[in-house]
């Protein structure tokens, strides 16, 4: 089987699903927790050992994650996206990426690597995250 075909989604999914995964990744950046909830509310989240869904579960796991918090900055990279469309016409898609997290105060460093996994679904022209997971795969030893 040609590996490609498997993960052929129209160019509007995939721009839709690039769009979210940076969307997170920004907020994240600048440790904005009302965008997060907006995001991820909607959605099963799994990160940080924690996994739970709503707004309060969103706002309580991110309030907790950036309490002493860093400025940081993520890369997003190798987005991967399959498209479906069930019986009833309606379209949905899984997306993968790669992160790294970076400190850039007072220069660079890396603290963080690992992947993003994301179910998104369309209803009326608008995107959101149905399921949303971290999985770190590295960790820079605590200062």
């Amino acid at each position: 089987m040609n590996p490609i075909s498997k993960t052929t989604a129209r160019a509007e999914t995939r721009a839709a699903a690039e769009q979210l995964l940076y969307a997170y990744a920004a907020a994240a950046d600048e440790l904005d927790i009302e965008t997060l909830t907006e995001l991820l509310s909607e959605a099963q989240v799994d990160f940080a050992g924690r996994a739970g869904t709503g707004a309060e579960f969103v706002a309580s796991l991110f309030g907790d994650l950036f309490a002493n918090a860093p400025r940081v900055r993520h890369l997003v990279s190798n987005v991967r996206v399959w498209e479906a469309v069930d019986t009833a016409g309606a379209i949905s898609c899984s997306a993968t990426c790669r992160y790294t997290r970076w400190r850039y105060e007072p220069q660079p460093e890396l603290l963080s690597m690992g992947d993003y996994s994301a179910l998104l679904t369309e209803a009326n022209g608008q995107w959101s995250f149905q399921h949303f997971q971290v999985e770190p795969l590295w960790s820079a030893p605590p200062r």
